[in-house]
């Protein structure tokens, strides 16, 4: 059985990559102006989920923001 770990750090947003795939899998967001007025204001609180290689699993329309 696979374990499954989690490591939690502080990259700059340059070394984070798209994969065209998984980014034709997240939908139109329609939360979006209260996604950028919140990161305005609080700064960025969701980690953004990234593989070993920083392409990024979830977090596409934080990441445009």
């Amino acid at each position: 059985m696979t374990q499954l770990t989690y490591t939690e750090e502080t990259v700059p947003i340059d070394l984070l990559k798209e994969d065209a795939e998984l980014r034709s899998l997240v939908p139109p967001n329609n939360m979006r102006d209260q996604i950028a007025a919140s990161i305005a204001k609080n700064g960025q609180t969701l980690p953004i989920d990234v593989d070993e290689d920083y392409t990024i699993i979830d977090g596409y329309t934080r990441v445009e923001i």
